[in-house]
């Protein structure tokens, strides 16, 4: 930096230190309006398809974040429980953005009442049961259907959850806070876990807070142990503390000012712009310290120390700069925040460390340093490493390729996470929750299917319920819901079968039962054109939670988006064969997706299940129940029929005899028909009267039928399951309601010539894309900062030197700490997450200034004597001390990192700690080994770039 700078900084001293001044003030009442924003939604790019269609699904179906409150108690099925349970839930639905509680008192039930279909609640609120044949009652009934155990209430009955769903366009971290504030008001010392995302997101804020009050003091201690260390004086302490505290309090503040919070990533920007930061203000003190042993004032000696390192400390801040804006860019919004606002912060560190640093030193009395004990070790620690640079310096030059070439084989082994919850250390409560909820309730973590159609119309409904059926089947997924599977429901409560009807009509009737209920809303859009599935997911596991998207993707893909209904009757005589094999092998596949889906670690394959169906349809039917069914026509005829038969005799001989057709299988509307007219003399016959008790017959007769042959069926097929699948209830419901299947002889194809057509389309949301969308931001945003970075730090320094080979050469030291950063990464399992993705990026921006410090001052030296091994020892015990001084520094500051609360902040921590020696260290040893080696011309280079 040419003299005239430096002396004109000491010239207008007092102006510098007076505005420097008055922008701390201003930027520190911006630091005051700082707020945190630890929600990953909020960093994502809103125009993205992805994040769109989530936002789209939040606002359309009441919102898609849960906030699930587990209660844990001896019993939850004490009156006591179920007291608290509907007093939290009554309590949560007045808090502003819950849009729907579910808890067992504000849980759907669906039961059959003298015949006929009752909807309403499992408990009821204002009811509840008080005695204990009551309370007991009510657990069996719970436990006995998967509509309630494994969802809202465990297997032991000793844990329940209360399930917020909070609307899209709150604030879902407050929401989580007034959850959580309730909840403790009321619990009455009763063990209670908190999970979901928002809850996730409260807790990272607070984790956030908590880790700047703390770890800022900190830091600062440690920067001060090292200033004190290296340079025994008050004012080598004080000039880089202030300077860095400086123009931290300004970048904050700005950040403040621009109403810009601290993130997930930017928390640790204070901590890194302190360790960061200082180094400017180490390396003026050093120059300062030394120049004090010649002759001169302060201000001699302050312009004389800023003249000689004013640009190297420019040029070090202007890479550093450029190792921070390598970021710019970046997938998340949060990343690239970051690497603006701390890129400012440097950019600050710098001005301050060339303007108002030099300025208030020119104002210190010169005072001789004190040579310690300690200072001599110092003085002969270094030229011992310069001797062995000089005498080994091939060795070194190999260690450095052995350790590349080791690093470069990992590289394959880096794996990505984005799972948030892996932020939490394992023992905290926010990981421990959701253990709890993985365990016993399927996860938090919501999975969302948005399909397209007619949802009313039975076959999409039928394809729904399908497609829900996969999904559930999938591992670590359960708790799938979806209007299919709730109309599924009801027809198993009416009809002892759990699958959709196969009629417009038969959906219909079951539909009037539930369109005034809420959860329909979550369900299903306002014209019955789109219909949601939703499901959790128990693992965030980011490799796991991949492997699920992709799965459901590809099954998705398969499906046609113009799809035919056929029938038997739409195949060619000879093509029956083929609509059988068909028919079979999609009744096998829902059975398959049933088993896997309840054990997971079952060996029945699709194969073995649809060869015993073929088998076990060959048999006759099952017509045990037929006497129920006989009572059931008799009461039909004496009490309900329009047709009035004109005996008892003939009231049972037309019973007797749609007994004997059900048997035989050949069941025809116009038998039932002639059979009522033989029962009657021709005048008594009323012909609308005829028409609609034979219809209601004919209906009758076609349901047992099709009920004593899934009967027979299932009584040859349930024997092939593991008993435990055999004794749950409702998977043999859901077995039962997949045979049904072969009495209504229809299947659903991709486009056909013959047949009804529908229209079905498929597309996935939730948070496991959003989670697939920043996993492919991660690598892609990796090589983009490296890429950026390299390529500027080495464009600046080639164009200082006037020389490429110079500037690579200068450049190599920093590419070979990045390769070992990787292999660290790579044999140490840390995956690559929005932390670790900064350690490679600021590692070049940080690590170049030692090189960039030593390669100045080379150049100094070999232009003073022209020989390059007294250059290179000179350069060595002068700079490669403070290159030292500054790295210890650097690395201690980000070790303070390490008892941050949240885990990829430690991981980032020492790495970039790591990192930090580990360039020092290659600028001082391999950069001096391959300038011998290399043997360049640098005395005619260095003299040409001056």
């Amino acid at each position: 930096m040419t003299h005239k700078f430096a002396k004109n900084i000491i010239k207008y001293r007092a102006s510098i230190i007076i505005i420097t001044v008055i922008f701390t003030a201003f930027f520190g009442v911006g630091l005051m309006r700082l707020g945190i924003n630890s929600d990953i939604l909020t960093y994502l790019k809103p125009d993205d398809p992805v994040v769109k269609l989530f936002n789209r699904v939040g606002d359309e179906y009441n919102g898609n974040f849960l906030v699930m409150v587990g209660i844990e108690t001896d019993d939850v099925f004490s009156l006591k429980s179920l007291e608290l349970i509907r007093d939290l839930s009554e309590a949560y639905k007045g808090i502003e953005g819950v849009k729907s509680v579910i808890s067992l008192t504000d849980v759907l039930d669906i039961r059959k009442s003298e015949g006929m279909l009752e909807v309403g609640r499992l408990i009821d609120k204002d009811n509840l049961p008080q005695t204990q044949e009551e309370l007991e009652n009510i657990r069996k009934y719970a436990l006995s259907k998967e509509l309630y155990k494994g969802r809202i209430v465990s297997e032991d009955s000793k844990k329940t959850l209360i399930i917020c769903r909070i609307t899209h366009d709150v604030n879902r971290a407050e929401v989580a806070r007034k959850v959580k504030s309730i909840t403790e008001s009321k619990r009455n010392n009763i063990k209670v876990y908190y999970s979901g995302i928002p809850v996730q997101i409260s807790d990272l804020q607070n984790a956030i807070l908590k880790d700047v009050i703390r770890l800022v003091p900190l830091v600062s201690i440690v920067i001060i142990f090292i200033l004190i260390i290296s340079f025994r004086s008050l004012r080598g302490v004080l000039l880089p503390l202030i300077g860095v505290l400086i123009s931290t309090i300004w970048a904050l503040g700005l950040m403040g000012w621009l109403k810009v919070p601290l993130s997930l990533i930017s928390n640790i920007m204070p901590v890194v712009l302190i360790a960061v930061g200082s180094a400017y203000g180490i390396h003026f003190v050093a120059k300062y310290e030394e120049d004090k042993m010649t002759d001169g004032n302060g201000m001699e000696i302050s312009a004389k120390a800023l003249s000689e390192v004013g640009l190297p400390i420019a040029l070090a801040g202007v890479t550093t700069l450029i190792g921070f804006l390598s970021f710019f860019g970046s997938y998340l919004t949060a990343i690239t925040e970051f690497g603006i606002y701390t890129a400012i912060g440097v950019g600050f560190a710098l001005i301050i460390s060339i303007t108002f640093l030099p300025a208030i030193a020119s104002f210190l009395k010169v005072r001789q340093p004190i040579v310690t004990k300690n200072n001599s070790k110092q003085s002969r620690i270094m030229p011992k490493i310069s001797e062995i640079v000089i005498n080994h310096k091939l060795i070194i030059l190999m260690i450095v390729v052995g350790i590349s070439v080791v690093s470069m084989l990992g590289l394959p082994l880096i794996h990505r996470s984005v799972d948030l919850l892996e932020y939490f250390p394992k023992r905290s409560d926010t990981r421990l929750s959701e253990e709890m909820m993985r365990k016993h309730f399927g996860g938090s973590l919501p999975i969302q299917i948005i399909v397209k159609g007619d949802i009313r119309d039975p076959y999409t409904l039928k394809k729904i319920h399908k497609l829900e059926k996969f999904i559930n089947s999938l591992p670590y997924i359960s708790n799938t819901q979806s209007i299919a599977g709730l109309i599924s429901e009801m027809n198993n409560v009416m009809n002892g079968r759990f699958c959709v009807p196969d009629t417009r009509e038969g959906v219909s009737n079951l539909w009037f039962f539930i369109e005034s209920e809420s959860i329909v809303e979550q369900m299903v859009n306002k014209d019955n054109t789109e219909a949601l599935i939703q499901a959790q997911i128990a693992t965030e596991n980011t490799r796991e939670v991949l492997k699920h998207v992709r799965a459901i993707d590809q099954y998705i893909k398969q499906i046609n988006e113009s799809l035919t209904v056929v029938s038997e009757s739409d195949f060619q005589s000879n093509m029956k064969g083929k609509f059988n094999d068909l028919l079979f092998d999609d009744i096998a596949e829902s059975i398959y997706y049933d088993v896997i889906s309840r054990n997971s670690n079952s060996e029945i394959s699709k194969e073995f299940i649809k060869k015993s169906l073929i088998k076990a349809s060959k048999t006759e039917g099952d017509f045990v129940k037929i006497d129920t069914l006989r009572e059931e026509l008799y009461q039909y005829f004496k009490n309900e029929s329009q047709l009035i038969l004109p005996s008892e005799e003939k009231i049972r001989m037309v019973v007797d005899s749609t007994i004997d057709l059900i048997k035989s299988g050949k069941i025809e509307k116009t038998d039932l028909v002639a059979l009522l007219k033989s029962a009657m003399s021709s005048d008594q016959v009323d012909e609308e009267s005829l028409e609609m008790t034979a219809n209601t017959l004919f209906e009758k007769a076609k349901e047992a039928y099709g009920n004593a042959k899934v009967d027979g069926i299932m009584s040859q097929i349930m024997p092939i399951f593991p008993s435990e699948l055999i004794k749950n209830q409702d998977f043999v419901n859901n077995v039962r309601g997949d045979i049904w299947l072969i009495n209504e002889q229809k299947l659903i194809l991709p486009m056909a010539d013959k047949g009804e057509q529908i229209q079905f389309s498929a597309i996935q949301s939730g948070m496991p894309t959003v989670y697939e969308l920043i996993d492919k931001s991660l690598l892609r945003n990796q090589l983009q900062s490296l890429i950026l970075a390299i390529s500027m730090v080495l464009i600046i320094l080639s164009i200082q030197f006037r020389s490429i080979k110079i500037g690579f050469i200068s450049t190599t030291p920093i590419i070979f700490t990045v390769l070992v950063n990787f292999g660290i990464m790579a044999y140490l399992h840390i995956p690559l997450d929005i932390a670790t993705l900064m350690v490679a990026g600021i590692s070049i921006g940080i690590g170049i200034d030692y090189a960039i410090h030593f390669t100045n001052r080379f150049r100094l030296e070999i232009g003073r004597n022209g020989d390059e091994k007294k250059a290179i020892m000179k350069t060595i015990e002068t700079t490669g001390r403070a290159i030292i001084v500054n790295a210890i520094s650097v690395a201690l500051g980000f070790s303070i990192l390490l008892l941050a609360q949240l885990n990829p902040v430690k991981q980032f921590g020492w790495m970039v700690a790591v990192t930090m020696i580990i360039s020092s260290l290659s600028a001082i040893t391999y950069l001096p080994s391959i300038i011998l080696v290399s043997k360049l011309k640098y005395r005619s280079i260095m003299e040409e770039s001056k």
